[in-house]
């Protein structure tokens, strides 16, 4: 008797807990299941998945004839996995291609000109708390630390990947 009245309870969660999914205008997650959480932070997640970038992109799960609920919970499961394995992949593939484009040479030769072309203002040698502006430095100065500097950012974001 236990358990009937175990079974009926948690059939109860789960008839609460289907009402709220089949309600299609909310994007509320019942009370007990845990919203979607992706291990990955990095902004390109953010960006416009291809497949749905022109119009709704419908997943489908094909489910043979005679499958258990198991399988088809192992089907659906399985399907998502892949699924979610292609928007990180096109995601990443951004990602690396965004890094390519910041480390790219003319990129750095860009920051060390700006940088340069800083040296002799006032204004902005006082907002870094220094006492005049830095004029004795050359350009390849400059672009040495630029250089250094991008590649520990680099390293240090590539590390942060992993």
């Amino acid at each position: 008797m236990d358990q009937l009245a175990r079974a009926k309870n948690h059939l109860e969660v789960l008839l609460e807990q289907q009402a709220v999914f089949d309600d299609t205008s909310s994007n509320e997650y019942p009370k007990g299941v845990r919203s979607f959480r992706s291990n990955q932070s990095f902004c390109e997640l953010d960006n416009k998945f291809s497949l749905a970038a022109e119009g709704t992109y419908p997943h489908t799960v094909h489910t043979p004839c005679g499958s258990s609920r198991r399988e088809a919970g192992e089907l659906v499961y399985r399907s998502f996995l892949h699924f979610w394995k292609n928007i990180e992949v096109e995601s990443q593939r951004e990602l690396v291609q965004d890094l390519t484009q910041f480390a790219s040479p003319d990129n750095i030769e860009e920051i060390a000109q700006v940088a340069y072309k800083a040296l002799d203002q006032t204004d902005l040698a006082e907002n870094l708390g220094l006492a005049c502006p830095l004029q004795k430095i050359s350009f390849v100065d400059v672009k040495q630390v630029v250089t250094n500097k991008y590649k520990q950012l680099y390293i240090a974001f590539e590390k942060s990947l992993n």
